[in-house]
């Protein structure tokens, strides 16, 4: 499965793990739940994709091709925001012995190149007005803030050969 940038920008995520979690056979286990134990809990602040009922560190998470998983727990080590990357692919099933730890799956993100024209988006999501709005008390206390964006495009004088990408 391949997610285009275009295909990213235009859904309801925050993060890659729920651009995945929209493509057959991903499943991402929630923190506090009893499908993990507490010392995979406590190792990190995100928790390792499930790719057809395997274990966490059984999927291996690359970007561009370069392999991003910690090897003592097997969670991703970097994780890019959705308007960084460019596109991302998925490939679920056993793999060759070149991917290593990849025994159930494979994903790989494609960082955003920078382009010929300058382009760029931003975003900005709030809990606290929603709550306001719609009588939520919690969403209303809670008061998250998510900003994101990103703008790319060539460097002035380089005549286009010079490109960047910021997220």
């Amino acid at each position: 499965s391949v997610v285009t940038a275009e295909a990213i920008a235009s859904l309801p995520v925050t993060s890659i793990a729920g651009v995945l979690a929209l493509q057959q056979g991903f499943v991402e286990v929630p923190l506090n739940t009893g499908l993990i134990s507490v010392a995979e809990e406590q190792r990190g602040t995100a928790p390792a994709p499930r790719v057809r009922g395997s274990r966490g560190g059984a999927t291996l998470s690359m970007i561009d091709g370069i392999p991003v998983n910690n090897p003592l727990f097997g969670t991703a080590v970097v994780n890019l925001s959705p308007l960084a990357v460019q596109q991302v692919s998925f490939n679920r099933g056993y793999m060759d012995p070149q991917y290593g730890n990849a025994l159930s799956g494979v994903i790989n993100q494609a960082v955003r190149e920078g382009g010929s024209e300058i382009s760029g988006s931003i975003d900005y999501q709030n809990s606290s007005l929603a709550g306001s709005i719609f009588g939520n008390e919690q969403d209303k206390l809670l008061g998250l803030n998510l900003m994101r964006g990103y703008l790319s495009g060539p460097v002035p004088g380089t005549n286009a050969k010079l490109r960047y990408a910021l997220s």
